[in-house]
C-alpha cells in the first residue's frame, strides 16, 4: 500500500487521554472523531464535538461522566462503554470501532506522552491498523517543540515523503526482520537493506530540500514492519 500525505481518505482521529500535547487537533469535514476514555476533556475543551465518546471511563472526572451520560441518553449510540476489566486497551478498542466503520486513515493524538507501557501500547496498535492495510499515525511534539510522527509501516507499503518535509527520521524495526528496504532521497540512501529488532542502523537519517520534486524521499518495505519516526525541523551535524 502507499501511503502519501494528504491521501483523501476518511479519517478517524482518536484523541487519547496520554499526556496532552500541542499539536492540534486537525479536523476536516468528514473526519470521524472518537473521544478515547479522558480524551473527552481535550475535545470538549476545545469547541469539538465528538463523533462517538469510547472507554471504560475510569479517567473521567464527574463532569465529564455526565457529559457522557446526557450524550448517551440522548443519542445511544454515541458513547460506547466498556468495562475495566478487558483484553482490549481503549485506544485499540477505538481502532477497531474506526475500522468497523470504514475509516482507512487514522492519526492518535496525545498517544506518545506519559507512560512508556502505554506509548508502547499505542505503538502496537499502529501496528494493528498498519497490517490491515490502514494508513495510521502517531503525532506529537518533542521536548524541543518539533513536530514528530510516527508511523507502522509493513510488507509491501512504500511511504512517499511530502515535499514540505525537511529534517531527520529513523526506521526502525519491529518484527524480528524488515527484508528489502530501499530509502531513496535521503543523506543515507539504501538499496536492499536489511533491518532487526536488535540493531538500529535505521537512526538518524536525513531529508534535504534539493531531494524534492520528480527525484522525491521515499522508503519501501519489502516484507516485515518497522516503525518510521519523523521529526521536522531537526538537522543532523555530519562530518
Amino acid at each position: 500500500m502507499k501511503h502519501t500525505a494528504g491521501m483523501l481518505t476518511e479519517r478517524c482521529l482518536l484523541v487519547c487521554a496520554g499526556e496532552e500535547d500541542t499539536v492540534p487537533i486537525d479536523m476536516h469535514a468528514g473526519d470521524f472523531l472518537i473521544a478515547v476514555d479522558g480524551g473527552l476533556a481535550r475535545v470538549l475543551r476545545e469547541g469539538l464535538c465528538p463523533s462517538l465518546i469510547l472507554g471504560d471511563f475510569d479517567s473521567l472526572d464527574p463532569s465529564l461522566r455526565s457529559y457522557a451520560d446526557a450524550r448517551e441518553k440522548a443519542c445511544p449510540s454515541d458513547v460506547l462503554r466498556y468495562p475495566v476489566e478487558k483484553d482490549d486497551t481503549d485506544t485499540m478498542a477505538a481502532a477497531r470501532e474506526g475500522w468497523r466503520r470504514g475509516c482507512r486513515h487514522f492519526v492518535l493524538l496525545d498517544a506518545a506522552g506519559g507512560r512508556p507501557d502505554h506509548f508502547l501500547a499505542n505503538l502496537q496498535v499502529l501496528v494493528w491498523l498498519a497490517r490491515r492495510g490502514a494508513s495510521a499515525e502517531m503525532r506529537s511534539t518533542d521536548r524541543s517543540g518539533r513536530r514528530t510522527t510516527i508511523r507502522a509501516l509493513t510488507s509491501g507499503d512504500t511511504y512517499l515523503f511530502p515535499d514540505t518535509f525537511e529534517g531527520t527520521f529513523s526506521l526502525l524495526a519491529l518484527s524480528d526482520t524488515v527484508e528489502d528496504v530501499t530509502i531513496t532521497g535521503a543523506h543515507y540512501p539504501a538499496e536492499h537493506l536489511q533491518l532487526t529488532n536488535d540493531y538500529p542502523i535505521g537512526i538518524s537519517n536525513e531529508i534535504h530540500a534539493q531531494t524534492r520534486g520528480p527525484e522525491a524521499a521515499s522508503i519501501r518495505i519489502g516484507t516485515g514492519t518497522a516503525a518510521l519516526i519523523l521529526i521536522e525541523g531537526l538537522r543532523n551535524t555530519h562530518a
